[in-house]
This record gives structure tokens, sequence and C-alpha cells, in this order.
């Protein structure tokens, strides 16, 4: 049955798309990066709405696997 998760293949998720390394380990998936502008003098952020993407990045598995 495990075998069968490591096969599993998730097509434009939630995380992009991804699937399972031999260890279980999440294979690579895009990251985004937002800009959000607050208002006023709070610097928390409260929701994303009005967010401008500025970018869409793979960053290397060896960026990853480092991590470990």
């Amino acid at each position: 049955m495990l075998d069968e998760l490591f096969r599993v293949r998730i097509r434009n998720g939630l995380l992009g798309d991804f699937g399972f390394d031999r260890r279980g380990d999440i294979t690579e998936s895009p990251v985004t990066i937002m800009r959000v502008v607050g208002g006023g003098t709070s610097t928390r952020i409260r929701s994303v709405e009005g967010g401008v993407i500025e970018r869409v990045s793979r960053p290397r598995a060896s960026l990853v696997a480092g991590a470990r």
C-alpha cells in the first residue's frame, strides 16, 4: 500500500505539481513569491487579497536536499 502512495502524482494541487521520491519526501514543486502591501500602521498581514505575484520559482533539488 505504501508503494502505491509513492506512485501518486498530484497535478495542479495547492503546492503545484508534485509526487514523492523513494524516501517519501515531496518532489520539488514551485514556490510562489507574493508581494503584499499592508495598510495603516500595523505590520500584521491579515489577507493576501490584493497581493501581487512577483514570480513563481522552482528551487533546485540540491537546495532542498541540503536542508536535511
